[in-house]
């Protein structure tokens, strides 16, 4: 929420954003730095500066402990909009689940990265990255 000051008493005013179902960007790349482009699709419209996105990972049974970090980003010239997921997996018979949801700004180029580094995870993997509105 955006915050106004009514003399000492701060007001929180919601703050619209638009709502669209779920739009695949398909899965975050798994290759240590290997960068996905995707373009942002028509249902964001032209006029949008932002658009919300969720992330969501899910490993087991990795062969050895791995960490491994996604970067998500828009880029305008020389300035990169960024944010980190960080996972974990380790080696043993159990499920860890990572999410994130995110405001990224809507650049010129109308599209999104993603970019993987660290040590890759192994065993079972399975992730997927989604617009779900704007502002």
């Amino acid at each position: 929420m955006a915050g106004r000051k009514a003399g000492k008493v701060k007001i929180l005013v919601p703050v619209k954003w638009t709502p669209i179902d779920k739009t695949s960007f398909g899965p975050l790349p798994i290759n240590p730095l290997a960068t996905t482009t995707v373009a942002i699709p028509s249902a964001i419209p032209l006029s949008a500066r932002e658009i919300l996105f969720y992330v969501y990972i899910e490993t087991n049974g990795s062969n050895e402990d791995a960490n491994e970090e996604f970067r998500i980003y828009t880029v305008e010239g020389a300035i990169e909009y960024s944010h980190y997921l960080q996972v974990r997996g380790y080696n043993q018979a159990a499920w860890s689940y990572n999410s994130i949801t995110f405001w990224l700004p809507i650049t010129s180029a109308r599209e999104i990265k993603m970019t993987s580094t660290g040590i890759p995870l192994t065993g079972t993997t399975g992730s997927q990255t989604n617009a779900i509105g704007y502002r």
